[in-house]
């Protein structure tokens, strides 16, 4: 029995879906415990430079610079993840690399600013980039088994970025920002041990094994990747919206403790914001996870996502009270949990065969080069010489022009759907 199972597979197929479900675990844990290690850092980047007597030009001086290394690095990864390394390895020594940096922040800090505004920078190459390598490593092990899901993976940083947001916030008062640097460097460390149990994306054989499409990457050079992805119209689409996506979330990424602070708030209650839309993403996920299993269009959902955070940014305008502002938080749940669920896989769905990685890492790059670079350095000056209020408009109509870029290519989707239904009814 057990020869005629291995010799049709059976035995073997039936082994691999219950390691990949026993991943879902896994990829859980590391999720959670890396998007602890990036709150306590990056989810208090300007409560820490507020706290060091940064004003907020300067802040965005910081946030900018840190999304440029981003920027500038993610080509970078994205290639050589598909040529060279895996996710799974340099994430590893990405986090390694700012466990120990991080541990270096207090004597930093008592130096000029322009060391310190380097210093960050250098930092942002590591954990503050790994985001993409992250979501690369995980969605390429799902595209390769068809077995784990991406939204229980991920929900697992959700419930974990809310809860250090919560206790983070919470803690500054009686220990100060300090406690953040060792809450980091602890969480790096963690991540690396669970990464380092976990499977390496590029030793799983893909369940698809006759694809007549698939290209080799390894065989072309990165200008030749760049051409394909820049030469596709549906791409550039989801780039040009997400550029415009990112510049409005430096509202809610860099901006939202002077935000909180502008309606009577202060870190704890920036923390409990933070832990609301966190953890409101969790069950939205969920909810957008059976969407897609009864076979709804991820780009429906991204239009979503899209609409809801246009609404929010739009009322943050508007609203004087501390509570209702915090309550805001639960749209920005929608927005950015529909966002996370669906974002990658629509991008892996539209991205050129074999040029998925790299498609990913150069989105994550430019979106943070034009929108999260430009969006950190104007907010901080809007917000220094023209107020909060100012910039919260405009990252609204920023929100609101991303919605409407992306209309025609839900109308397309929708074209195609009926065109293959009425093609069905035919036949």
């Amino acid at each position: 029995m057990s020869t005629m199972n291995n010799n049709n597979g059976i035995g073997t197929m039936g082994k691999t879906k219950s390691k990949f479900s026993q991943s879902n675990r896994g990829f859980f844990m590391m999720e959670g415990l890396f998007l602890a290690c990036y709150c306590s850092i990056y989810g208090f980047t300007i409560s820490i430079l507020l706290e060091y007597g940064y004003t907020p030009a300067q802040c965005g001086v910081v946030t900018m610079l840190q999304n440029l290394a981003y920027m500038l690095v993610q080509p970078i990864y994205g290639y050589l993840i598909d040529t060279r390394i895996s996710a799974k390895k340099l994430l590893i020594i990405n986090n390694l690399i700012s466990a120990v940096m991080v541990l270096f922040l207090p004597f930093v800090f008592t130096q000029n600013s322009g060391i310190v505004f380097l210093y960050l920078t250098v930092m942002a190459f590591f954990a503050f980039s790994n985001v993409p390598v992250a979501d690369t490593w995980i969605v390429t092990i799902i595209n390769k088994t068809k077995t784990m899901d991406y939204g229980i993976v991920r929900s697992g940083g959700s419930i974990s970025y809310a809860t250090t947001a919560l206790v983070a916030g919470s803690l500054i008062a009686p220990f100060g920002v300090e406690i953040l640097f060792y809450i980091h460097a602890v969480f790096c460390v963690l991540t690396v041990v669970v990464a380092i149990f976990l499977v390496d994306d590029k030793k799983v054989e893909s369940v698809e094994t006759d694809n007549p499409h698939q290209c080799l990457l390894e065989k072309k050079s990165f200008a030749s990747g760049m051409k394909v992805l820049f030469t596709d119209k549906t791409y550039m689409v989801l780039v040009a919206t997400m550029c415009l996506f990112q510049f409005s979330a430096r509202l809610s990424n860099n901006y939202l403790p002077m935000v909180i602070s502008a309606v009577g708030g202060d870190n704890a209650h920036f923390g409990l914001a933070v832990f609301i839309g966190a953890s409101g993403e969790v069950l939205v996920m969920i909810m957008a996870s059976r969407l897609l299993a009864r076979g709804m269009p991820p780009s429906y959902l991204f239009m979503a996502s899209l609409a809801t955070l246009a609404l929010r940014y739009s009322l943050m305008g508007v609203i004087d009270n501390l509570w209702v502002m915090i309550g805001t938080q639960t749209l920005l749940a929608v927005g950015v949990g529909l966002n996370l669920r669906v974002i990658v896989e629509y991008l892996y769905k539209i991205a050129p065969k074999g040029y998925e990685a790299t498609a990913i890492l150069v989105l994550g790059s430019i979106s943070n080069g034009v929108g999260s670079v430009l969006g950190s350095y104007i907010g901080g000056q809007i917000i220094q010489y023209m107020g909060i209020r100012v910039y919260i408009f405009i990252c609204a109509g920023a929100m609101v022009l991303a919605t409407i870029i992306f209309i025609p290519t839900v109308v397309q989707v929708y074209r195609h759907q009926q065109t293959s239904q009425q093609s069905l009814s035919n036949s």
